[in-house]
């Protein structure tokens, strides 16, 4: 089976109860409600290379608190599409690839939002499938 591997880092993504949280040593001031799952993200790099979450972007209201989006009835796929905005280790195969792809599309994650998008990366990767 073919198979697409990106990003560099390794899995750094953890739950605790209904949240998973991304290690790193910066606090996180994003707070996005995927259907029934929380995710305590940061605001760089997601809005970079999304364009949903830079349409949706709030500020930090006056008390510093992170900001929150909710996504109800969102496809699946959510926490591969924020892996590899923070250039985590994704891999892509026939078992994810329709998941990935709806998922890229519904958060926006074209060309014109930045170099390199997920959406593009997949694109090159059915076309490679094609062509076995």
């Amino acid at each position: 089976m073919k198979y697409m591997r990106s990003g560099t880092k390794s899995n750094t993504f953890y739950t605790e109860e209904a949240t998973r949280s991304i290690l790193t040593n910066v606090l996180t001031d994003l707070i996005m409600q995927i259907n029934n799952t929380r995710y305590l993200l940061h605001k760089f790099p997601l809005p970079l290379k999304c364009g949903l979450l830079q349409w949706l972007w709030s500020e930090p209201d006056k008390d510093g608190h992170p900001a929150h989006i909710l996504l109800l009835n969102f496809p699946g796929g959510f926490e591969l599409c924020a892996k590899f905005c923070y250039n985590i280790t994704i891999n892509l195969s026939a078992h994810n690839f329709i998941q990935a792809m709806a998922t890229a599309m519904h958060l926006r994650m074209t060309e014109l939002v930045s170099r390199g998008s997920l959406l593009i990366k997949l694109e090159v990767f059915i076309q490679q499938m094609r062509r076995l």
